[in-house]
């Protein structure tokens, strides 16, 4: 299978768990206010059988937008981060990149990609690492810089985090 195809399965199966979890905490924050799926259909412009299926998980393309106007109807908010696991699919510029450097390194140095943070939980990774008899320099490779003091920070963050210096 494609990673392209492995990373589409992981993505639909994390949103029906995201979606089943979402909808028993709408359940659970309606019953604990009191109020009827009829009511909370109302507030925000859907059928109550509209409210019971996104609570029961089975109205997949319900837009965030109808997500935050039904959390806030229950004096909730949703939350929703992004973080970064598994190899993502790379642009061929990073790709090549990253290959370029890979063929200049010595014959002694050992090549890793997506090598993780050793903080245990921690989700993000450096694009790779090369590692040498006694050192280690961590790599985070990138084509298409947006913000550069962002950029920088990031890169602070995840050295101080591995404890490296390189």
């Amino acid at each position: 299978m494609a990673t392209k195809d492995r990373a589409l399965d992981r993505g639909r199966r994390d949103a029906a768990r995201h979606l089943q979890t979402l909808g028993t905490e709408l359940r659970e924050a309606r019953l604990a206010a009191g109020l009827s799926q009829s009511h909370v259909g109302h507030a925000v412009g859907i059928s109550h059988p509209g409210v019971s299926r996104i609570e029961r998980a089975l109205a997949p393309n319900t837009s965030l937008r109808r997500l935050d106007e039904i959390a806030a109807v229950l004096g909730q908010q949703l939350s929703v981060r992004l973080y970064p696991v598994g190899r993502p699919l790379r642009d061929e510029g990073q790709l090549g990149l990253l290959d370029r450097l890979k063929r200049r390194l010595g014959p002694g140095l050992s090549w890793r990609t997506e090598t993780p943070l050793p903080t245990a939980g921690d989700l993000r990774a450096w694009d790779a690492s090369i590692d040498g008899p006694d050192w280690t320099v961590f790599v985070d490779a990138e084509t298409r810089i947006r913000d550069v003091q962002a950029l920088e920070r990031r890169t602070a963050l995840k050295r101080r985090d591995t404890g490296t210096d390189r």
